[in-house]
């Protein structure tokens, strides 16, 4: 560029001097010069048009960069509204973070309980002399387990920056009654689980008891749980379809468990003797809960799928008490016996529901399924070998046991 400014300088001077009147002339340039300097000039030019569009092109290549690091920017600012709890990401799925106050009310079918008890009566085929032997004899065992309904009410507040908090109760109550054989008949043919070990052959009662071989078994099962939960969750937008959370809380429950189990045993028209075993277990227990949520919408339907699994560990006291009444119908003899013991229990909870809702405005419906086990939830006092209710010899083991539940359920909500 200086060049060709010097030499149109040059030119100009030269004209100039020509012009001038009273200074002498200087030596024209020949056309071979004049030709040379033109050629130089167009190739100045034709320099300076290159440098030009390489220049714009580097100026659009700025350009391009510069919305690629607008994008990463933006990119960038959204990840961290993801990682600060922002509910209000675009796209994020329906209800990701439920911001308000909210109220949500559950019925749940409990179609399978489980206490994990010892099989109170069973089926035997084959009956031989002396005490029953479980393990010789092909004696199908009854589970007892109980079923029925439960009830959960959730009132929560949700926040605009992504946190909520809720008070949750569940409440399962159920029963079960189970029956083997017939107290009318004297057939022999029902194991007594539940004193599956040799009553003293002093006992006032008639033989058979002492082998565990009854007529007929009844069973009843009352099981009553309360829970309640208080939680505080934080809620992410991950991508466009795909929200989580993550909640942490306290819980407190109450577990009620009463089974009783009545054995009758026939000898003869006069001789009907029964054997009562009443248990109940009671646990009092709270500690922590942490859990979280994972969502996947289906775009803007309001159709969404969700899991959410759950741990808690509980500490408190669970008590289990026994009660045998005897009854001799011959010689008209009732003995009872009561054990009752107490303990510190560790109760540790594993839990998990699959659902899917659908949201339309500010109701939503979710229908799933629900799984929980409470481990050594429930407790039972076991007798041990050889036992004479009537003269007191007694001994027995506490024996912990899983509480579990299986339930399906509809729940219903309402955002304010």
């Amino acid at each position: 560029m200086s060049n060709v400014q010097g030499r149109v300088r040059f030119t100009v001077l030269l004209m100039a001097g020509l012009a001038m009147p009273g200074v002498a002339p200087a030596e024209a340039p020949t056309n071979a010069e004049l030709y040379e300097m033109i050629q130089e000039l167009r190739g100045e030019q034709e320099r300076l048009q290159r440098e030009a569009a390489h220049a714009r092109a580097q100026a659009a290549e700025a350009q391009e960069e510069l919305a690629r690091t607008r994008g990463e920017l933006e990119r960038t600012r959204a990840g961290a509204g993801v990682l600060a709890g922002t509910p209000d990401v675009a796209g994020a799925p329906p209800r990701s973070a439920p911001s308000g106050l909210r109220a949500e009310l559950e019925g749940l079918y409990v179609h399978h309980a489980s206490a994990d008890l010892n099989k109170f009566a069973g089926d035997i085929d084959g009956i031989g002399g002396g005490t029953i032997d479980p393990d010789s004899y092909d004696i199908d065992t009854r589970d007892n387990n109980p079923d029925g309904g439960g009830v959960r009410a959730t009132l929560g507040w949700g926040m605009a920056n992504g946190w909520d908090a809720s008070a949750t109760y569940t409440g399962f109550f159920l029963g079960a009654r189970e029956n083997l054989g017939q107290a009318a008949f004297d057939r022999d043919n029902v194991f007594a689980g539940d004193i599956d070990r040799a009553l003293a052959d002093d006992a006032s009662l008639n033989g058979e008891f002492d082998e565990g071989i009854v007529d007929s078994a009844d069973e009843d099962v009352d099981l009553d749980h309360h829970i309640l939960d208080l939680d505080v969750a934080r809620h992410f937008a991950l991508t466009d379809d795909v929200a989580a959370s993550a909640f942490v809380g306290i819980r407190a429950t109450h577990l009620d468990l009463d089974t009783a189990v009545e054995y009758v045993n026939r000898e003869g028209a006069t001789d009907l003797d029964s054997y009562l075993v009443s248990k109940h277990t009671d646990l009092w227990a709270g500690g922590l809960r942490l859990g979280g949520t994972l969502r996947y919408a289906f775009g803007e339907s309001g159709l969404s799928v969700y899991t959410t699994p759950a741990v808690s560990v509980l500490v408190g006291r669970s008590g289990a008490d026994r009660r045998d009444r005897a009854f001799n119908q011959s010689s008209a003899d009732v003995e009872i016996r009561d054990l009752a013991t107490d303990q510190t229990s560790v109760v540790p909870v594993l839990e998990a529901e699959l659902g899917i809702q659908f949201d339309g405005g500010p109701f939503f419906l979710r229908l799933g399924y629900f799984f929980s086990n409470w481990f050594d939830a429930a407790r039972e006092v076991q007798i041990t070998g050889v036992d004479d209710i009537f003269s007191d010899t007694t001994a027995f083991e506490v024996e912990d046991h899983d509480v579990s539940y299986g339930a399906a359920f509809l729940r219903a909500g309402f955002e304010f």
